[in-house]
C-alpha cells in the first residue's frame, strides 16, 4: 500500500498536533537555531544540518559534554534561552520539550522567523529520499542503529537520524550519498504520522504517552493502524497481540519477526549474558547466526527486525548478521558508565514498566552481591497513570531509591511525585528497602555511603538521572583514594 498524507483513514490527531502541520521545504536554508539542542535526538539532527552545510547554532537550558561536542564542530551555542541571542536565523527549529512561550519561539515568531517542530525539520531533510521509519514503544533507537549498520555494511551509503549515540562512532547522525534516509520515528506526539515511509517498522505497542492517547491502548492501536496504511512495506514484531490487532484494522500484510512459527524470520534465543546475546534467525528456509555483544532477548528481536528492513533493500541476512557482530550498544542503553570501590555502574534510557522490567533483568544477570536501582521517574502524567506499574517493574531489585519526578516541558499536577513510585513498590514487594530521596544532593550522600563491593547500581530514566549515577561513582572513587592514602 503506498504512502500517502491523504485524509485520515484510521485515527484522527488532535488539531494542530505536528502530524497535522506540513512538511516545509529546505530550499533556501542557510542557517538554522535548535532550541533544546543538548537533547540527544536534537543534537544529531544538529549534526545532520552542520553536514549539509548549514550554519546551526542553539541553546539549552544547561551546560553539557553534548554542547561542547556540537561547539567543536562548529555550532554557536549559548546556555539558557535569551532572545537577544537568537540572531536572525532562517528557521528555528524547537523540539518536543520547548514550550510555546519560551522566550526565543515568541522572539522568532515576532520577527517573522518560521518555527517548525524537529520532525517538520527532519521531513524538509529526507525529501528525495527513501524513509525507513522505525517506530514502536520500545527498542527504537538500537533497531534504527541496527539497520543502519546493515545498510552501511552492504557499501548502500544510508542517511542516518538516531534518537541516541552509536558507542563505536559516538554520534547518530550520518549524512550519506545514498537515496536511503533511516530515522527513528516517535510516536509519543503522534510525530510518527509526519512522514509516510517506504518502509515502516513497528517494534511493539504499550499503553504509554496516556497524555497524548487518552483513549489509552485501543487508540494506540487506531494510531499505529494509521501509521502502517501509510507505509509502502510495514515490517513487524509478530508476536504482539495489539500490533496484531492494528495491522488486521489497517488491512496490512507485514513482514512479520518473533519466534511463533507463523512469523517470516523466525527468532530462537540460543543464550543470554553478560558477555552478549546469541540467537538463530530462520529466514528465506535458511538458518542465520546472530552473535550480539549487547545481552538481552529484545536485543535479538531489534536484529531480526532490522534484519528484515535490510532485505527490502536487497541486503542478504547473512550480510546483516555479520555487520551486528560488531555491534557495541548505544549510549545510555545499559551502558556501563565505569566502576568505583568494587561496584560495577550502568545507566539505562528506559522510562517505562516494560523497559525497565528488562533493564533489571539484564542486570540480573551479571549476578551482583546486590543490585541497585536508582530511578528517576519521567512526566507527572506517567506517573500518575502507572505507578503501580512502574513499581512492580524494579520489585526485584534488591534495594530501589527513587528520585523526584523528571518532568521535561510538562507542569507538574498536584499530589504527583515520586514517592507514588515508592508505593508502587511496595505494594508490589512489601518490605523490600526503599527510599524516596527527592533532593539531588541527598541522593549522592546517601548512595556514596551505601554502595558496596560487589554491588551493581543501574540508574533509570530518560532525564539526567545518569549525572546522579556518575556524581555518586564518583564520591566513592574519591572515598577510596582518600583511603588509600591514609594505608
Amino acid at each position: 500500500m503506498n504512502g500517502s498524507v491523504g485524509r485520515w483513514r484510521f485515527w484522527t490527531p488532535p488539531e494542530g498536533s505536528i502530524p497535522t502541520l506540513p512538511i516545509p521545504s529546505i530550499d533556501g536554508v542557510r542557517s538554522v537555531h535548535l532550541l533544546g539542542i543538548g537533547g540527544a535526538g536534537m543534537r544529531n539532527l544538529a549534526r545532520l544540518f552542520v553536514a549539509r552545510g548549514v550554519a546551526v547554532s542553539g541553546s539549552d537550558v544547561k551546560d553539557s559534554v553534548y554542547l561542547r561536542e556540537l561547539g567543536s564542530l562548529g555550532v554557536r551555542i549559548h546556555v539558557g534561552h535569551d532572545p537577544a541571542l537568537l540572531g536572525s536565523p532562517d528557521v528555528v527549529v524547537v523540539s518536543s520539550a520547548i514550550r510555546d512561550d519560551n522566550p526565543e519561539v515568541v522572539a522568532a515568531a515576532r520577527s517573522g522567523v518560521p518555527v517548525w517542530k524537529r520532525q517538520q525539520a527532519i521531513g524538509a531533510l529526507a525529501r528525495g529520499h527513501r524513509t525507513v521509519a522505525i517506530s514502536g514503544a520500545h527498542g527504537k533507537t538500537t533497531t534504527t542503529s541496527l539497520v543502519a549498520t546493515a545498510l552501511e555494511a552492504a557499501g548502500l551509503d544510508p542517511t542516518e537520524l538516531i534518537g541516541g549515540d552509536l558507542n563505536e562512532s559516538g554520534s547518530g547522525a550520518r549524512h550519506g550519498t545514498g537515496d536511503l534516509f533511516v530515522f527513528e520515528a516517535d510516536e509519543s506526539d503522534g510525530s510518527f504520522l509526519t512522514i509516510p515511509p517506504w518502509v515502516g517498522v513497528i517494534t511493539n505497542l504499550d499503553a504509554d504517552h496516556l497524555d497524548f492517547y487518552p483513549g489509552g491502548l485501543e487508540e494506540i492501536e487506531d494510531a499505529f493502524a494509521e501509521f502502517a496504511a501509510r507505509c509502502d512495506h510495514v515490517v513487524a514484531w509478530g508476536d504482539d497481540r495489539s500490533l496484531e490487532r492494528a495491522l488486521s484494522r489497517a488491512g496490512v500484510r507485514a513482514t512479520t519477526y518473533g519466534s511463533s512459527s507463523g512469523c517470516d524470520l523466525q527468532l530462537r534465543v540460543d543464550s543470554l549474558g553478560p558477555d552478549g546475546a546469541r540467537g538463530t534467525v530462520r529466514v528465506d528456509d535458511a538458518e542465520v547466526a546472530l552473535i550480539l555483544r549487547v545481552d538481552g532477548p529484545h536485543n535479538l528481536l531489534n536484529a531480526a527486525a532490522a534484519i528484515a528492513v535490510a532485505r527490502l533493500a536487497g541486503v542478504p541476512a547473512a550480510v546483516s548478521a555479520e555487520a551486528f557482530a560488531g555491534f557495541e550498544g548505544v549510549h545510555r542503553r545499559f551502558e556501563h558508565r565505569g566502576d568505583a570501590g568494587g561496584a560495577e555502574f550502568f545507566d539505562d534510557y528506559g522510562q517505562t514498566p516494560t523497559e525497565m522490567e528488562v533493564t533489571v533483568e539484564t542486570a540480573r544477570r551479571r549476578a551482583p552481591r546486590r543490585l541497585i536501582a536508582l530511578v528517576q521517574p519521567h512526566r507527572y502524567w506517567r506517573v500518575r497513570s502507572l505507578w503501580r506499574e512502574l513499581g512492580a517493574s524494579v520489585s526485584r531489585a534488591d534495594l530501589v531509591v527513587v528520585t523526584d519526578v523528571y518532568g521535561a516541558a510538562q507542569d507538574p499536577i498536584p499530589g504527583v511525585t515520586g514517592k507514588l513510585v515508592v508505593d508502587g513498590v511496595q505494594l508490589a514487594s512489601p518490605g523490600l528497602r526503599t527510599v524516596y530521596l527527592p533532593h539531588r544532593s541527598d541522593v549522592v550522600t546517601f548512595l556514596g555511603r551505601e554502595v558496596r563491593e560487589g554491588d551493581l547500581v543501574v540508574t533509570m530514566g530518560c532525564g539526567d538521572v545518569w549525572m546522579l549515577g556518575d556524581a555518586v561513582r564518583g564520591r566513592i572513587a574519591d572515598r577510596v583514594r582518600r583511603a588509600e592514602g591514609v594505608a
